[in-house]
């Protein structure tokens, strides 16, 4: 067979193409410049920087720093300055002549002509204009920056120790609960010297006013916490009937009777908590440790007993508020779904004999669990999913040792960046974590001696974390890594 050859067609078009190609990279080179050369202008974030600018006073090359806002063009090509531009050639062009007998144009002045009927035929509409008495959250971004999430350092923490949150009425007895209100400006404790406290928190830490104190006779404060509308704090103590304390009225009442087959065993309250879509208060008693009571908060009624194989020391509420975790004595996790009211998943806490506190996070990233060991595991909320009815049970990612006593508080922070966990059997037995990394803030806490905590709370934009503890007092620290994003901050 003879070999196919290309026709003297096709080898001419390749060594057309070849020429092309080879002009265009020329063409490139004495723009441009090399490829291996430096480009002629730098950048910085406030300034463009030009070599060798026509437009300046200087001398030619000098270097040149310019604003944004001010700077030349880049590239100036010299033949514009001769340019004449034919307004006859084309009967589109005609509508720029100054007269009828004008003929031609300049560059400059046919393009100044170009822009004046642009703003003529574009003028600035309604609604671009800016309103000075306009809102300024539509005329800022700043709110948006700050609810945009701030990223810690892994190792250490910038914080402040602040004045302590209820230094104008400190409590009598171990402050059994505390909590900020949703709007962050103030802030509750209970004990069992029963007495409501509520304090104004200061911005910046130095001034807290105390806002009301409530006593409640014959009623020992075991627990509390706000609704989810943060109108109203439940209280629950050593009596079978609860409190409820009206925010925006400063109003008390007594709950003393909760309707349905399940609640007629209770003669005291040890744990209350509300869930965040505000459908259900729940509450443990000790006469019967492995039950936990589903309350409806619309007509204060029974709705479920959840019932567990072994005593229960901690409950957690989802972030989405659909299941609910319940953990004690044997180290198991149950789940229950909250609107089937039955258990969906159980599993065995990692190397745990007994699991003395259990979390979740706020954005639904995490799962924390402390043992009576002190070790604390740290679970990625994907992860449980393995977990089932006899099912594989999960691995935690994290398993921290720092503590040496029972490991029974555990808060997160807001954006789920900040675990708490704390041991209120000894003094100084607090540790910050880190997450994603897991790594403990090493300069927290300081070397101040602080008294064996009993409680754990963080604002609702982190820029406060307060410690209840068991003399009384409420240690401040202001986060400094954390913006205000309430009003009046």
């Amino acid at each position: 067979r003879q070999p196919v050859r290309m026709s003297d067609t096709g080898l001419k078009r390749k060594r057309e193409a070849g020429k092309k190609k080879q002009r265009e990279i020329d063409l490139e080179q004495f723009i441009f410049g090399p490829a291996d050369t430096e480009p002629e202008t730098s950048y910085t974030p406030s300034t463009l920087v030009f070599h060798g600018d026509s437009s300046s006073d200087s001398d030619e090359g000098a270097l040149k720093k310019r604003k944004l806002g001010d700077a030349a063009p880049v590239w100036h090509d010299e033949d514009d300055d001769n340019l004449e531009v034919s307004l006859v050639s084309k009967k589109t062009r005609k509508q720029y002549r100054d007269d009828e007998d004008e003929t031609s144009k300049d560059a400059v002045s046919f393009q100044n002509k170009l822009r004046e009927q642009h703003a003529q035929l574009n003028p600035n509409v309604a609604w671009a204009q800016i309103d000075e008495a306009e809102d300024p959250f539509l005329t800022s971004a700043n709110n948006l920056l700050r609810n945009s999430l701030t990223k810690l350092p892994p190792t250490t923490l910038s914080f402040t120790k602040v004045t302590n949150a209820n230094i104008e009425d400190q409590a009598k007895a171990v402050i059994q609960s505390v909590e900020f209100h949703n709007s962050g400006e103030f802030i509750f404790t209970v004990g069992l010297d029963k007495t409501l406290r509520l304090f104004e928190i200061d911005p910046h830490g130095k001034d807290h006013k105390k806002l009301a104190t409530v006593f409640y006779k014959n009623f020992p404060i075991q627990s509390a916490c706000f609704s989810a509308s943060g109108e109203q704090i439940y209280m629950a103590g050593h009596k079978p009937y609860l409190n409820t304390y009206d925010v925006l009225t400063g109003k008390s009442s007594e709950v003393r009777s909760i309707l349905g087959r399940g609640s007629q065993d209770i003669k005291q309250y040890i744990d209350i908590k509300v869930t965040k879509d505000d459908q259900f208060i729940i509450v443990r008693n000790p006469e019967t440790p492995q039950i936990v009571r589903l309350i409806s908060k619309k007509n204060m009624c029974w709705v479920a007993n959840l019932t567990t194989n072994s005593k229960i020391n901690s409950i957690s509420v989802s972030h989405d508020s659909k299941y609910l975790h319940t953990a004690g004595v044997g180290g198991e996790v149950y789940v229950w779904d909250l609107a089937q009211r039955r258990c969906v998943s159980r599993y065995k806490d990692f190397a745990t004999v007994h699991t003395t506190a259990i979390a979740n996070s706020p954005r639904g990233l995490f799962q924390a669990t402390g043992s009576d060991s002190g070790t604390v595991n740290i679970y990625q909320s994907d992860s449980l999913a393995v977990g089932g009815l006899g099912g594989k049970d999960p691995q935690p990612f994290k398993t921290l040792m720092n503590l040496k006593t029972s490991a029974n508080l555990l808060a997160f922070n807001h954006d789920d960046q900040i675990l708490a966990m704390a041991s209120g059997e000894k003094s100084n037995a607090l540790r910050l974590v880190h997450l994603p990394t897991a790594t403990v803030f090493s300069n927290f806490p300081t070397t101040q001696t602080m008294s064996p905590l009993s409680c754990i709370a963080f604002s609702p934009d982190s820029t406060f974390l307060a410690l209840g503890t068991t003399r009384g007092h409420v240690n401040l620290f202001r986060l400094n890594h954390f913006e205000p994003q309430h009003l009046g901050k």
